[in-house]
């Protein structure tokens, strides 16, 4: 129906069937019966549209910061994809079951920019990563950073656990050490 970043007032009240704006005339050259009645439902029905993109978009709040965990495991998904990327890996516990965790990452267009590429990443690759897992306890992390086994470390924007200035978003940051920095998940 709309794109949901192409919606007006306008194109949604003629969809509708609510009439145009407040302040066109009939051609007899008398005013709408609109009222404000339709302009209000009008901008209920936009921002509900709104509210949508909103809540699909959200902060990095829901992961924890201030705690670094590193996670070694098996690629079981990889997918380089907008909003978010998202990598899949199966992490094997000490008492020999194994958990799937989602690792939620920048957009392409940044990961790009600090030196990632979806070629990098392939089903069966054993990683380890340093992330930020959620605070409710979901088998989800922000990645900070990802090691992978051919000795190429990569670093996440988002997962940096701190503001990352414009010129950081850019270009990218040096990536700190070689070795992962987080408390050892078990």
């Amino acid at each position: 129906m709309f794109d949901s970043h192409a919606v007006d007032v306008a194109s949604l009240t003629n969809y509708l069937g609510w009439g145009v704006a407040m302040h066109s005339q009939n051609s007899n050259g008398t005013r709408p019966a609109a009222g404000i009645g339709r302009l209000m439902k009008a901008w209920l029905v936009l921002g509900l549209a709104w509210s949508g993109v909103a809540a699909a978009h959200h902060s990095f709040a829901m992961f924890d910061t201030a705690k670094l965990l590193t996670f070694h495991g098996v690629v079981k998904q990889w997918a380089w994809v907008n909003p978010h990327s998202w990598l899949y890996i199966e992490v094997p516990k000490a008492d020999g079951t194994v958990e799937t965790w989602g690792f939620e990452c920048s957009s392409p267009n940044m990961m790009i920019r600090w030196g990632w590429n979806k070629d990098d990443i392939h089903v069966g690759d054993k990683i380890t990563i340093d992330a930020h897992a959620a605070r409710d306890g979901k088998h989800v992390a922000s990645v900070k950073t990802l090691f992978l086994s051919s000795g190429k470390v990569l670093a996440d924007p988002m997962g940096q656990g701190r503001p990352v200035s414009g010129d950081e978003l850019a270009t990218g940051i040096a990536v700190a050490g070689t070795k992962p920095m987080g408390v050892e998940y078990k």
